[in-house]
């Protein structure tokens, strides 16, 4: 018998995310895992607003804070995602894709002293770094990721499983009845994501870890 076909959604915070794994059919979608990723140490050692802390510190120490930063994130979701990959093992289901869910616009190489300079581009870049150290860790383990804006997350989820974005938010709500809570927004949107990710799911075609759009090539359902 195969392993059973998985996919994450994960939804980041500054400092965290909620994350869910989907695997089943259009109208017969199960969880087979959810919770919540700490992407900070626990002990204080980086401040959670850490581009708002750098803004106050020199250059060179700016720089540190932030790379001390990224790493610290980084290793948190490896071993997090190695704990995750062996459970889904005992479940004998294989985690095959996943969306890691955006809200800003931040893009680009935008210098730190310029982002430093600029309170919106403050927020935008620390929604960022955990949104990039999510999709890199997925990546690293050789799990194509995409990258889906949350305001089109439904509508992808829509396209890829071929179903009207009112059903599938009603399946999705509806998997509170088995999980129990929590059950809100965000771990809503991180299933939405998963679904999305798991209908584009082809294990003939190469990966692809650039956005998903919900205006892709699969017609929307109306």
């Amino acid at each position: 018998m195969g392993l059973t076909v998985a996919a994450l959604g994960i939804k980041p915070h500054t400092g965290w995310a909620a994350y869910v794994v989907l695997a089943g059919q259009p109208d017969a979608l199960e969880i087979l895992s959810r919770g919540r990723i700490e992407l900070l140490p626990s002990d204080g050692s980086i401040p959670r607003h850490m581009y708002h802390d750098a803004s106050n510190l020199s250059d060179a120490a700016a720089n540190q804070l932030i790379s001390r930063a990224k790493l610290a994130a980084k290793a948190l979701v490896d071993a997090w995602l190695d704990t995750l990959l062996d459970d889904l093992r005992s479940q004998r289901a294989q985690l095959r894709t996943g969306a890691v869910i955006t809200s800003n616009n931040a893009a680009g190489d935008t210098a730190l002293s310029a982002i430093l300079r600029s309170h919106p581009l403050i927020h935008a870049w620390e929604g960022k770094l955990f949104q990039d150290v999510c999709v890199q860790g997925c990546v690293a383990k050789e799990i194509p990721a995409v990258r889906i804006p949350e305001r089109e997350v439904w509508n992808a989820a829509s396209n890829t499983m071929r179903r009207r974005v009112d059903a599938i938010k009603k399946e999705i709500d509806d998997l509170r009845k088995t999980v129990g809570a929590p059950w809100g927004s965000d771990q809503k949107l991180a299933s939405a994501a998963a679904a999305a990710a798991l209908g584009a799911y082809d294990p003939g075609s190469v990966p692809r870890q650039g956005p998903l759009s919900a205006r892709g090539n699969i017609r929307s359902v109306r």
